[in-house]
């Protein structure tokens, strides 16, 4: 049985930004504005949250 994760400030989240996934670290203290992403995300953009990404393996 799957739970859900909810989205916290400083998660690794899956989105939708524009019409493209994106794979970010969330800063849910400045309105769902990216800490690495640039630009901000504006009024006028599409934005949503897919997924937190709860574990990644690293390759080297």
């Amino acid at each position: 049985m799957l739970q859900t994760v909810e989205a916290m400030m400083d998660n690794v989240i899956v989105a939708n930004f524009n019409g493209e996934f994106v794979c970010e670290c969330l800063d849910s203290l400045v309105d769902y504005c990216f800490l690495q992403m640039k630009p901000a995300i504006h009024d006028f953009d599409t934005f949503s949250i897919e997924d937190v990404v709860i574990s990644s393996i690293r390759f080297h």
